[in-house]
């Protein structure tokens, strides 16, 4: 499923093998689908429709861009529903850090998080089974920080593919950090 994309050496994309984009077409695929069905009921067509509707805009605009992404002289970083567009000139450097966080078991986890998309758009409670969750910090020249959360790990089963993504980030920030550094020669 990860790889249906081709991966850009230019951005780090949060949903890392597309399963919540992929989830999100196949419910708006759903929704359609019993509009259809339901096409007698007007009001349930309506429904059903606008919520097919909902969920595609949901998919290509909330969830395919989230990410940071090098543009020509700036990044930019599109997280929870923001968009921030940084200069290059003005990034001193950038580093990220694990946030220490409880595991749970997956039983708690299915009652109380696995469904809200806050988990991985803003903060989790607790991470699950192999699960990780950073921040990615942005330094500015002037002094301030810019934060991003990264918590789209939170209940990754597999540790080695936990071991990836954060080899991929380290790899995406020192990227960042080398093209700041020759903007300051």
């Amino acid at each position: 499923m990860g790889k249906l994309i081709k991966e850009d050496k230019n951005k780090f994309k949060y949903d890392y093998n597309n399963k919540i984009f992929i989830i999100n077409i196949i419910l708006s695929f759903l929704f359609f689908l019993l509009s259809i069905i339901g096409f007698e009921n007007l009001i349930g067509f309506i429904l059903l429709l606008s919520m097919a509707i909902l969920s595609v805009c949901n998919s290509f605009f909330l969830i395919w861009p989230q990410g940071i992404r090098i543009a020509k002289n700036s990044i930019v970083i599109v997280d929870d529903i923001r968009i921030k567009k940084i200069n290059m000139d003005d990034i001193k450097y950038l580093t990220f850090k694990q946030i220490p966080k409880e595991k749970k078991n997956n039983f708690y986890g299915f009652f109380l998080e696995f469904f809200s998309p806050y988990t991985y758009m803003t903060h989790c409670d607790y991470v699950y089974n192999q699960g990780k969750v950073f921040n990615i910090y942005i330094y500015l020249k002037n002094g301030t920080i810019i934060t991003s959360y990264y918590g789209w790990l939170y209940k990754e089963k597999k540790i080695e593919k936990v071991m990836e993504i954060e080899r991929k980030l380290n790899i995406f920030i020192k990227k960042v950090n080398s093209l700041c550094r020759k903007n300051d020669v």
